[in-house]
């Protein structure tokens, strides 16, 4: 073979690894094995699940998903049926089939704040939850794999007054998750806390969605990181 004909040769070679490594460098940096099977991931309640407002990308059970690929986990929505004014009610009669025919292996909860707006009792509200809860245990692999978030403060946003002012809703919406948290407790739970979080819109108004009411893309982003944080310290999913 001619010396012509090897550094061509060569020289393509050279060229193929350069763009190897350029991919490389440049690909999303995981560390999840293309292998690894999927934890089937449903995540269940109202317009804070769903995202109103913010792109699909923005809600935070898929930011919570790419979160856990950057550490090694993979997680696999298998479906998002939370629609924008369900209640307790409205996921016992909707959402909570699907757990039955979609088979996951982690379940997040986030619901309650329309029970509240809509003036369901703090009776109802738990009971609701605890037949969610229990309902959900049942049907899981580990009945652990669930994880409970409180309610958000819609109080402090700029339309939130519309609803009630304030001062009544931030105290209603603190019962409501001290029930969320007991309800952790009696079903040994995860509960992420994301109510502080959430009256952060009184001094960052870039937290607020353009709705005025639901939270925007870098809201759902400080949730990702509570909730994430609460899931890796007790080792769930």
């Amino acid at each position: 073979m001619s010396n012509t004909k090897l550094l061509g040769i060569g020289l393509i070679a050279f060229l193929l690894i350069g763009l190897v490594l350029k991919f490389q460098n440049h690909a999303p940096k995981t560390s999840v094995a293309p292998n690894q099977t999927a934890i089937r991931y449903l995540p269940l309640g109202d317009s804070y699940t769903i995202g109103e407002s913010v792109a699909d990308a923005d809600r935070w059970p898929n930011q919570l998903v790419k979160r856990f690929a950057q550490n090694g986990k993979r997680l696999e929505i298998v479906a998002n049926p939370s629609v924008t004014g369900y209640t307790t009610q409205d996921l016992i009669d909707r959402e909570l089939p699907l757990v039955q025919q979609l088979k996951p292996d982690f379940v997040t909860i986030l619901i309650g704040v329309n029970d509240y707006v809509q003036g369901v009792s703090a009776v109802t509200f738990e009971q609701h939850l605890d037949y969610i809860i229990s309902s959900i245990q049942k049907q899981i692999p580990e009945p652990g794999n669930i994880a409970l978030v409180t309610i958000p403060d819609y109080g402090k946003t700029p339309s939130g007054s519309q609803y009630s002012s304030p001062e009544t809703s931030e105290a209603g919406i603190k019962a409501y998750n001290t029930i969320i948290t007991q309800a952790g407790n009696k079903y040994n739970l995860t509960v992420a806390d994301i109510f502080t979080a959430s009256q952060k819109v009184v001094s960052d108004p870039s937290l607020i969605a353009d709705d005025g009411l639901h939270p925007s893309a870098k809201q759902y982003t400080d949730w990702t990181d509570i909730i994430y944080h609460a899931l890796e310290s007790s080792k769930i999913p």
